[in-house]
């Protein structure tokens, strides 16, 4: 796509423009989504729409905007503009050597928390001292999954594992930022996994069953 226009003057007109731009690509969702890349490619507050919509564009954020503009109505994600993706109400680190994490994955990590839950109940009754869950996340990418289960239940132990270095450098970039119990390796690496992990997780659908040295499990997923 190319912009041959004047670039927008002010914020209002940058709003609108972007909202007409990405609107053959996201319908209805257009102007909710080009309100967000003004702001973040602006760095403005949301506030500023209301306050100050008529704040003018200096040059170099016209031609900020007007490629961030023309890229996402391309089709790159947004996120992979922004360089960030929530998730589960965490801040996660995003670029295209990974896919960006879903809404619906959230389910997944739902279903994974329930099962681990369940098996800790179980086994605390027969096994009051077992060591604590293990649980992996095959195909980690930007370790969303993993590092998410790892924040909400601080006692499992994960090990995200992939294949690709370039998403394992993400996914440890996302690991860096807070304290967790998650282990990141290559796939090439995962015979270190022993075969006490019970629950397994992923949100590619190439993953069916995954099989340690002592145990072979289902896994999770979402297609």
């Amino acid at each position: 796509m190319t912009t041959t226009s004047k670039p927008a003057a002010t914020l209002a007109e940058a709003v609108a423009r972007a909202t007409g731009e990405l609107k053959p690509l996201l319908g209805d969702e257009a102007r909710r989504e080009a309100e967000t890349l003004v702001l973040t490619c602006l760095h403005l507050p949301r506030s500023v729409l209301i306050t100050d919509p008529a704040r003018p564009l200096d040059a170099a954020e016209a031609v900020r905007l007007e490629g961030w503009t023309e890229r996402r109505a391309d089709g790159e994600p947004l996120a992979y503009l922004t360089g960030e993706r929530e998730f589960w109400s965490l801040p996660f680190s995003v670029s295209p050597a990974v896919l960006v994490p879903r809404p619906e994955t959230e389910l997944l990590v739902e279903r994974a928390l329930q099962a681990g839950d369940a098996w800790c109940a179980a086994r605390r009754v027969t096994e009051p001292s077992a060591p604590a869950l293990e649980a992996l996340d095959l195909g980690t990418g930007s370790g969303a999954i993993a590092l998410t289960l790892a924040a909400a239940r601080p006692a499992w132990r994960l090990t995200a594992v992939d294949r690709s270095p370039e998403a394992l450098s993400v996914a440890r970039a996302n690991a860096a930022t807070g304290a967790n119990t998650v282990t990141i390796t290559n796939a090439a690496s995962n015979n270190n996994i022993n075969g006490n992990a019970v629950v397994a997780v992923t949100s590619s659908a190439q993953f069916r069953t995954y099989k340690t040295a002592t145990n072979t499990f289902a896994t999770y997923r979402i297609s």
